[in-house]
């Protein structure tokens, strides 16, 4: 996984974006990076993104149940 910084301007066009789509974040920098590289996603392609998110979420609702933060581990699962 890549991590980036994004200036304020943008993470807040990318929210506004994530909350009016109701897609995550990491899709539509996907998809934004796709158009931009020219590079169309195909259906193998899709479900590759679509099973590392999960993982991703998957554990991250691991961690905030070791937690005890019942609210976070179920929003990630």
């Amino acid at each position: 996984m890549i991590s980036l910084v994004l200036p304020k301007k943008i993470e807040k066009k990318l929210k506004e974006e994530v909350e009016r789509t109701g897609i995550s974040e990491e899709e539509l920098m996907i998809e934004a990076l796709s158009k931009f590289l020219n590079e169309p996603l195909d259906p193998e392609t899709k479900a590759e993104i679509y099973l590392k998110l999960s993982e991703k979420y998957l554990r991250n609702a691991e961690e905030f149940l070791t937690k005890k933060d019942l609210v976070q581990a179920s929003e990630k699962a």
